[in-house]
Order: structure tokens, then C-alpha cells, then sequence
């Protein structure tokens, strides 16, 4: 049987995987594009220190160059802490520099018990 020190820190943690969720709106039953999940990430810099209390290193990750795909990376790494999965929508392509760049959208399922 684990320790109840454990499961109580377990229960903090993935308490914390579903208020970073809900701070980037993924827990909503929208979809929510990257620019959204980038204009939220204020709230990960402002927080930074409590989540390094919480949460183990392996889902912090790096986060010191916090471009977009760091953030997705982030946010996965948290959603499967949270026992939640992250589902990704392909928008659609725009031009960017002469380029193609694909456009997608994000959106969590969670597990409520």
C-alpha cells in the first residue's frame, strides 16, 4: 500500500496539472490555437517557481527558450500528469515568408472522477 505522504503530494500534483489547464483554457470544450496558448504564457512565468515546487522536473522540462513548441511540449507533458489528453485540429495552411506553415488548434480531454 503506498504511503499516504505519496498519494497526498500525487493529489497536489495533478490538482496543479488541472489549474495549468484551466490558466491556458484547454479545459473548456473549445478549440484553442497557439497563439491563445502563447498569449496565456504570462501565467507559466508568473508561476514558474510554485510549479518548480510541485511538479517533478521531468514535466517542467526546459523551459528557458518559451517559444511555441517548448509550450506544447509543456502542455502535454502536463496533461498526461493530469490523466487528461491533449487533441490536436490542423486549421488549415497560411503563407508565412514565403512558406507554408501549418495552422492548428488544441483542445484537452480530461478525466473527471
Amino acid at each position: 500500500m503506498p504511503r499516504k505522504d505519496g498519494q497526498a503530494n500525487h493529489r497536489i500534483r495533478v490538482e496543479t496539472a488541472h489549474r495549468i489547464l484551466r490558466a491556458f483554457g484547454l479545459a473548456s470544450t473549445k478549440w484553442t490555437t497557439i497563439d491563445e496558448l502563447a498569449a496565456r504564457s504570462d501565467w507559466l512565468v508568473e508561476h514558474e517557481q510554485e510549479l518548480q515546487d510541485v511538479l517533478p522536473g521531468y514535466v517542467i522540462g526546459n523551459l528557458t527558450p518559451l517559444n511555441n513548441r517548448a509550450l506544447v511540449g509543456f502542455i502535454r507533458r502536463v496533461s498526461a500528469l493530469a490523466e487528461a489528453a491533449i487533441l490536436t485540429k490542423r486549421l488549415g495552411q497560411q503563407r508565412v515568408r514565403g512558406k507554408c506553415k501549418n495552422i492548428y488548434a488544441y483542445k484537452a480531454i480530461v478525466n473527471r472522477e
